[in-house]
């Protein structure tokens, strides 16, 4: 089961040496940079939270979400505004196994908690050469917005969902645990979590996200 710890004294040089096939360096920094800026965007004020991937007890990869400034000089409002996939990466030796799919799965079910509080949004960017993570995305539901970052491609999914109050308390419900300081556990409805290992529940939680979010299309 795929599930996100902190970044500790007890894992940092381990997620600091997972690495993507040689090929794939080109288009993803690696994880020591992206603790480092983690850490400057901590210390200006900004939100970023980078977490290790495991796989039950067996470290496959690292993540990094973060909400409003990437550290560009020039940022549109989306940008400013929305909750960013900053980074998402699986270790060589893991690839293959479902785990990109499953970590993404369980990263849009952490911003659908909003951490850093509500948007409406998420984005990501990739290199234009990057082909395959493009298809990845735009098969996940990820849309090209027409924007850059850099010099890499913007493409964002929108997190209202279309359908009313009375659907999603009749949806069937999946849960997916995330431990980060102390385990916490959250309820999606399942077309969400198509890849994580369930657990049944025949109500939609009081404090769920679902019942204030607004319901209207984009």
């Amino acid at each position: 089961m795929i599930n996100f710890k902190e970044i500790t004294n007890a894992n940092i040089w381990k997620v600091c040496t997972l690495e993507p096939f040689e090929e794939q360096k080109d288009f993803v920094a690696e994880n020591i940079q992206s603790l480092a800026e983690a850490y400057a965007t901590r210390n200006e004020g900004g939100n970023a939270l980078p977490l290790a991937v495991y796989n039950d007890e067996t470290l496959v990869g690292f993540i990094m979400i973060g909400k409003g400034t990437v550290g560009n000089e020039k940022e549109s409002e989306l940008i400013k505004k929305n909750y960013s996939l900053w980074r998402l990466m699986i270790d060589k030796k893991y690839q293959g196994k479902g785990f990109g799919r499953q970590t993404l799965d369980a990263a849009m079910a952490l911003i659908r908690t909003y951490p850093f509080g509500k948007a409406d949004k998420v984005w990501l960017s990739y290199e234009p050469e990057n082909v395959r993570a493009r298809e990845i995305y735009r098969k996940y539901g990820f849309v090209e917005n027409g924007e850059m970052c850099g010099n890499e491609i913007i493409a964002v999914y929108d997190l209202i969902v279309l359908a009313s109050h009375k659907e999603i308390a009749t949806m069937p419900l999946q849960s997916v645990e995330l431990e980060i300081g102390r385990r916490h556990k959250y309820d999606y409805p399942a077309h969400w979590l198509l890849s994580i290992p369930i657990e049944h529940n025949n109500q939609l939680p009081s404090n769920s996200p679902f019942l204030d979010m607004s319901m209207q299309g984009c």
